[in-house]
C-alpha cells in the first residue's frame, strides 16, 4: 500500500512538474502570465483595467511572428507564383505591424511573447514537411482562417477597447487585414 501511495505521489508529482515545464516553454502563456501580475498589480492602484488590450496584443503578436515565418517558409517551399507573391506582401507588411504593436506594448508596459506559441509553432513545424501544391493549399487554408480570426479580434478592439491607443491602432491595421483576407480567399477560389 505505502509503495501505492508513493508511486501515485511521484507521478502527480511528475504531471505538476511536465506542466509547469510546458507552460514555461509556451512564449504566449508566459507573455500572458506576465501581463496578468503586471495587470492585476495596475487594478489594486486603481488603474483602469485593461486585460483585455493585454491578450489582445499578445496574441496579435504570435501571429504576426507567425504570419512572418510562415510567409518566409513559403517563399521557400510554395510552387504557385501568386503565393509566393502573397507571402512576399505578408513578411512585408506583417514585420511592420509587428514593428508598430512591440513600439506600443513597449509604451504599455506588456509583455509580447518572443516566441511563436505552442499552436502556431506546431502548425508551423508541420508545415515545414510540405512542398508544392500540397503546400501553397495547406498554407492559404491557414491565411484564410488566421485572417478571419484577426478581423475579428481587430473589429472588437476597434471597437470596445478602453485604451486610445490600442483602439486607434486596431482601427488603422483592420482595412489592411480585410484586405490579406480577401487576398487570401481570392487566391484559394483560383485552387
Amino acid at each position: 500500500m505505502k509503495t501505492f501511495i508513493s508511486l501515485t505521489s511521484g507521478l502527480c508529482l511528475l504531471a505538476v512538474v511536465s506542466c509547469a515545464k510546458k507552460s514555461e516553454t509556451d512564449a504566449t502563456k508566459v507573455a500572458m502570465d506576465s501581463n496578468k501580475v503586471m495587470v492585476d498589480t495596475l487594478r489594486k492602484t486603481g488603474a483602469p483595467d485593461f486585460s483585455s488590450e493585454a491578450k489582445f496584443a499578445v496574441k496579435t503578436a504570435d501571429y504576426g511572428m507567425f504570419e512572418v515565418q510562415l510567409s518566409q517558409l513559403a517563399l521557400k517551399n510554395a510552387s504557385s507564383k501568386s503565393v509566393k507573391d502573397f507571402a512576399k506582401n505578408m513578411v512585408k507588411e506583417h514585420t511592420n505591424a509587428n514593428n508598430q504593436l512591440m513600439a506600443m506594448a513597449s509604451t504599455k508596459s506588456i509583455t509580447l511573447p518572443t516566441a511563436l506559441g505552442e499552436r502556431n509553432q506546431k502548425v508551423y513545424d508541420d508545415m515545414t514537411k510540405k512542398s508544392g501544391a500540397d503546400f501553397d493549399k495547406a498554407y492559404i487554408d491557414e491565411m484564410v482562417s488566421d485572417h478571419k480570426d484577426a478581423v475579428s479580434d481587430f473589429e472588437g478592439m476597434a471597437k470596445d477597447s478602453k485604451d486610445a491607443d490600442v483602439k486607434a491602432w486596431a482601427g488603422k491595421m483592420l482595412p489592411t487585414l480585410i484586405h490579406h483576407m480577401d487576398m487570401a480567399k481570392a487566391i484559394k477560389d483560383k485552387m
